[in-house]
């Protein structure tokens, strides 16, 4: 079976892409299996708990979970399965003190050699979306206001992490690690296509032409909150509060932030 597996990396256009594959399943599965987070959700919740831990009781546990996974799968599907899911790589960094993605070097030669015990004959390709640094950064930083508890100012966290942000050197140490395997990237600056950061994830896996001008391009997921909005976030992560609280106070905010955003985007009337 032919595998293009779309394992990373955080805030690179990935939740765009997820979100078309899942829009487009019925239509795409003439060519191409699918599988996202869904499929592999516990699979995913022990890549980012080992990532965090070194804790070998989470690598079984994320081995096991992805043998259930591909052993259910038919081998005599002749589609290629495309797997997008940015948590095998384990945590963004930033969170549990993660510095870099370390620890897909270990995770994904541990993924590529279920997959290749459940399917001898398997061919895989791991493709990766990059992002530069500075653009990377801000956003992981936004992300982590959203959904951690992080309480430093956007300056400090820069200044920890920027010199850090080198997923060209994260991509190197998962090459080495399987060398068997292809391992392809593209940038999110340079997805300037039609469908964006779908249209080389769609160029490995072989979707024909006349199918892909089919699909309907989405605006970008998860775009950039207002710099109020993270301010505010920002000011729930410093305040002492019951953690339930919090995060429900600042699901409401991005909520309201992402419908103003929405209206605003959407298309004004004629005035007759």
């Amino acid at each position: 079976m032919r595998m293009v597996l779309h394992c990373g990396f955080h805030k690179t256009g990935t939740s765009s892409v997820q979100r078309m594959l899942e829009r487009d399943r019925a239509l795409l599965s003439a060519e191409m299996q699918i599988a996202l987070k869904a499929e592999i959700r516990t699979a995913a919740l022990a890549a980012r708990a080992w990532s965090a831990s070194g804790d070998p009781a989470k690598m079984s546990a994320y081995i096991y979970d992805l043998a259930l996974f591909f052993e259910s799968l038919d081998a005599d599907d002749p589609r290629p399965l495309c797997l997008s899911s940015e948590d095998l790589c384990g945590l963004m960094p930033g969170r549990k003190a993660l510095r870099d993605y370390r620890a897909a070097a270990a995770l994904l030669p541990a993924l590529a050699n279920v997959a290749c015990e459940v399917f001898p004959s398997a061919d895989l390709t791991f493709y990766f979306s990059t992002r530069a640094p500075e653009p990377w950064v801000k956003s992981c930083y936004a992300q982590h206001l959203r959904a951690s508890g992080i309480r430093d100012d956007f300056a400090t966290y820069r200044a920890q992490y920027l010199p850090l942000a080198d997923l060209d050197a994260d991509i190197a140490r998962i090459n080495e690690a399987m060398p068997q395997h292809r391992v392809r990237q593209a940038a999110l600056e340079s997805m300037t296509g039609r469908l964006g950061p779908l249209d080389p994830l769609l160029d490995l896996v072989g979707i024909s032409a006349g199918l892909r001008a089919q699909i309907a391009p989405l605006p970008p997921a998860n775009t950039s909150l207002p710099q109020e909005v993270r301010d505010a976030l920002l000011a729930l992560n410093r305040r002492k509060m019951d953690s339930g609280e919090r995060a429900a106070r600042k699901q409401e905010i991005v909520r309201a932030a992402r419908k103003e955003q929405k209206q605003s985007s959407a298309p004004k009337p004629l005035k007759g």
